[in-house]
């Protein structure tokens, strides 16, 4: 799951990698769905930070915005205090 949240954070090489971010995306939100006890050891693995990154490079792209707070949503059920620190709030909003 770390080489998940990994490809999830870094940066667009081609648009082959922001169709491979929103599988891992929701990769990620159903197994957080499945076992929600996940969710710590992926916000120590910076799965929050790799959103707000991945949200704040998608602006025009729909598919990932929403997956990313689908996925906020989930992490803020477990750990609201990482998603508040992560800054995902204001680029939600």
């Amino acid at each position: 799951m770390e080489i998940l949240v990994k490809i999830i954070a870094r940066d667009p090489i081609m648009d082959l990698s922001n169709e491979v971010k929103y599988f891992c995306i929701g990769s990620l939100t159903k197994l957080m769905d499945i076992f929600p006890n996940l969710v710590n050891g992926l916000v120590n693995a910076g799965l929050c930070k790799g959103l707000t990154k991945s949200m704040e490079g998608s602006l025009g792209q729909i598919e990932i915005s929403e997956a990313c707070i689908l996925a906020f949503e989930m992490i803020s059920k477990e750990n609201p205090a990482a998603v508040l620190r992560s800054g995902a709030i204001a680029i939600i909003l």
